[in-house]
């Protein structure tokens, strides 16, 4: 989706509230990808640590690589893997 592509980008210049627009258009898969692979428990977790990871790596978004959405996503899948996927039973 475009707005969110924009919104990436913009948050990649340092822009908080396009950070903060983008975590509104976008939380919803988020959690429940986190929920999915973590747990009801550590999906909060999760979901913050997901996108505070996303705000640092903002600006290396590359659209030509595909969409906003996918990219954040891989930043919450990354977290569940390697600092919760030991914890969850």
């Amino acid at each position: 989706m475009a707005a969110t592509r924009e919104l990436l980008l913009q948050a990649g210049r340092g822009d908080r509230d396009a950070f903060a627009r983008l975590y509104d258009a976008t939380c919803g898969p988020a959690y429940r990808l986190a929920l999915c692979l973590v747990g009801e428990a550590n999906a909060d977790e999760v979901l913050v640590q997901g996108y505070r990871e996303a705000w640092r790596a903002a600006p290396r978004f590359d659209p030509a690589q595909g969409s906003a959405l996918a990219w954040l996503l891989r930043h919450v899948q990354r977290v569940a893997k390697e600092e919760w996927s030991d914890r969850v039973a």
